[in-house]
């Protein structure tokens, strides 16, 4: 792959870049993001596109973008090389000394979580799941989702990225990597009284912020912040749908 790493410190202010994936195949679901990164006059974003459609689509908009062209066509076999690809790419960018906010194309930001996020100072910050992987799942009773992310740069999360990415590229999948490669170098937990799990590397030095999932919510939920919500169908009209109708309804419960 291309460093571009210098294109996408072009986008960035105030040593913070925040990014997003897609392909061309993603475009309706990616405009449903740009148009609430755009009401919140986000002005520090990059979109990574994975094909040449869509790269020369949004620089014609004027949309901030970088072009990450994969060598194969991402689908369900083929993500393993856009995750490692993913984690290689935010490591230089850290390694830059750009603090690094990943948002997946289909986490809407339903408020300006840019403000929420002030007030949290730790290393890693992350949103909440509990699926995949299951033993971490089980140990914790909840894992780190790669949905939507913070890694603040600093000596120590540089340090811990090598070891991410080479975990990521044993594991061929960024979320199953980190909450194992965590598990194993051992983190300590608290659960803290505004519901956030708040942990403690000692093997990284690292704090941990794990986001309630009130705050970025799978489900319609008034109180989020980001909506991530499951996009079940195999066909793009179709998560179009799903997501716009979730929208709706966060929408409806707002004006309550």
């Amino acid at each position: 792959m291309i460093n571009i790493s210098n294109e996408i410190i072009n986008y960035s202010k105030n040593n913070e870049i925040i990014i997003t994936f897609s392909s061309s195949s993603y475009l309706p679901i990616l405009e449903i993001w740009l148009f609430y990164i755009d009401l919140y006059h986000v002005d520090n974003y990059c979109v990574i596109a994975l094909d040449q459609e869509l790269y020369a689509l949004l620089l014609k908009k004027g949309i901030p973008v970088v072009l990450m062209e994969m060598s194969v066509s991402i689908d369900s076999s083929t993500k393993d090389q856009l995750w490692v690809e993913r984690i290689s790419l935010i490591s230089q960018l850290l390694e830059k000394g750009l603090n690094v906010l990943h948002s997946d194309a289909d986490a809407f930001w339903v408020k300006d979580i840019r403000k929420y996020l002030l007030y949290r100072n730790s290393d890693l910050i992350f949103s909440i799941a509990y699926a995949l992987p299951k033993d971490v799942a089980s140990l914790w009773g909840f894992i780190l989702c790669c949905g939507f992310f913070k890694i603040t740069s600093n000596a120590r999360t540089r340090k811990f990225m090598k070891d991410f990415l080479q975990e990521c590229r044993y594991e061929g999948d960024d979320q199953i990597a980190i909450n194992r490669l965590l598990m194993e170098k051992g983190v300590v937990w608290a659960f803290d009284s505004n519901l956030f799990n708040r942990g403690y590397s000692p093997a990284y030095l690292l704090t941990l912020d794990v986001l309630p999932k009130k705050i970025v919510s799978r489900q319609v939920n008034s109180s989020a912040y980001i909506f991530h919500p499951f996009l079940s169908s195999k066909y793009i009209k179709g998560k179009v749908d799903q997501a716009l109708s979730g929208l709706d309804k966060i929408s409806s419960k707002k004006c309550e």
